[in-house]
């Protein structure tokens, strides 16, 4: 009995070592920030509170999601984000906004409002992702001036940007398509504050 159980232990030893040599590893993409506006030295000195993003449920996950059609969507295994998408996209706003105006008073939010701010920004993305149709980021977003909380704007915005879906790199592009979106997004954020 024991040649059998000896021999078995082999094979399935076997293949578990066969499944991990061939195995590829996974690749990380990071969205980043990008210098597309000059500097607003009139936005100097404000303060703006981000609430983080909020993003559909289908993109709260760690692997990258595209869309072959309007209504179908693929989960790319070994294509990942390398923080969740919710808080990179946060971050980058910030980090963007910080940039362009020259403040290091915009800072995530833990709760919605607090007083101290002369800004509050709310966003919520519809849709960010890549497919056939190109690079879409749709977003609803809100401003509201900090002291007394009134709303300064309310847009819904929807960028699209073309995506090489075909290429080697693809999803390298659709990392630097989505910065670029965060961007543009940025700039409009930006105007409505009383810049650009």
């Amino acid at each position: 009995m024991r040649p059998v159980r000896h021999w078995i232990s082999a094979v399935l030893l076997g293949v578990v070592l066969t499944g991990c040599a061939q195995s590829e590893p996974s690749r990380f993409y990071g969205l980043a920030s990008l210098p597309v506006h000059t500097e607003e030295p009139n936005l100097a000195e404000v303060s703006v509170g981000i609430v983080p993003v909020i993003l559909p449920e289908y993109l709260n996950r760690p692997q990258i999601v595209t869309r072959s059609s309007p209504t179908t969507l693929e989960i790319a295994e070994l294509e990942r984000w390398v923080e969740p998408l919710d808080s990179m996209a946060t971050r980058i706003m910030v980090q963007n906004l910080s940039d362009w105006t020259g403040s290091d008073a915009i800072l995530v939010l833990p709760q919605r409002r607090e007083s101290r701010y002369d800004w509050f920004l709310e966003l919520e993305f519809l849709r960010f992702d890549a497919g056939t149709d190109g690079m879409v980021l749709d977003a609803r977003w809100s401003l509201f001036e900090g002291r007394n909380e009134t709303l300064a704007a309310s847009k819904r915005s929807v960028i699209e940007l073309s995506v090489d879906m075909a290429g080697a790199d693809r999803f390298d592009a659709i990392a630097r398509a989505m910065s670029v979106g965060m961007a543009l997004l940025g700039e409009e954020i930006l105007q409505a504050m009383g810049g650009g």
